[in-house]
């Protein structure tokens, strides 16, 4: 083979060399290129969606806070009248306002308790009663959807204690009283500061959302299930703590900061 032969094959194979680098650099910008341009897109995409879920929220809020403002002076300004038609009228305020507002940390209980006083007829006392039930076992279930403990419907009777395993070995719901229409209770647990918590009532307008105890990690809430003619019955839920607002309570600050000290 000549020495030209050979420079030729050189020249060739460097040609070829250099040519395949080329494509390859090429090639390998281009994925780059392709790549990042996807991940700017998917960016994009996701500061899309969370400015619209974000708009969507304060939507909400806005217009959740429009009815209320409107139904409330509505109830709160409106004179009262005699007669069915103002007492249906009420009734149904409340049903809107408790649906729609479950699962807002907004306590009702003095509306409910107010037109409670109003009503004459037991038929329309039972309706205002299945509208808070109503409440109550929505909240108990969204709330303990995932976790943790839910005892459903409990016949209750004096002195009668209730153990919470799911929460603590060591916590316990004691009845105190049993009324026609409330429950005394109060929690015993280790993990409440003195080893109690109460006694408080329990009535039919209670809701877990806004009325519950904090217990370390969890809150416990206790709300009274009617039934007709039969012996009273609570239900008992545990959930966490974040579910529901920290309200601004002496008790509960000194049993969580007591909670902080020995933990």
């Amino acid at each position: 083979m000549t020495s030209n032969t050979l420079k030729l094959i050189d020249i060739a194979v460097k040609g070829i060399f250099a040519t395949l680098v080329t494509v390859l650099v090429t090639f390998y910008g281009l994925r780059l290129q392709t790549e990042s341009a996807a991940r700017t897109q998917a960016e994009q995409k996701a500061q899309d969606i969370v400015s619209l879920q974000t708009q969507q929220k304060d939507l909400d809020v806005k217009i959740a806070e429009d009815m209320f403002q409107s139904l409330t002076k509505s109830y709160l300004t409106d004179p009262v009248t005699p007669g069915d038609a103002d007492i249906q009228r009420r009734l149904l305020f409340l049903h809107l306002v408790a649906l729609n507002f479950q699962d807002v940390p907004v306590q009702l209980r003095p509306l409910f308790q107010d037109m409670d006083a109003r009503l004459k007829r037991p038929e329309d006392r039972r309706t205002l009663r299945e509208i808070a039930q109503e409440v109550a076992r929505r909240q108990a279930f969204r709330l303990t959807l995932g976790g943790i403990y839910n005892s459903g419907p409990l016949a209750v009777s004096k002195q009668m204690k209730i153990p919470i395993v799911a929460l603590d070995p060591t916590t316990y719901v004691v009845v105190d009283e049993v009324k026609a229409e409330s429950v005394k209770a109060h929690i015993e647990s280790g993990l409440a500061l003195a080893g109690t918590v109460g006694p408080f009532n329990v009535g039919y307008f209670d809701w877990p959302i806004t009325d519950n105890t904090k217990l370390g990690d969890y809150r416990l809430s206790i709300t009274l299930v009617e039934n007709p003619g039969q012996q009273p019955s609570i239900r008992i839920i545990v959930f966490d703590s974040h579910l529901a607002p920290d309200r601004f309570d002496i008790k509960e600050m000194g049993r969580s900061l007591w909670e902080n000290v020995h933990s």
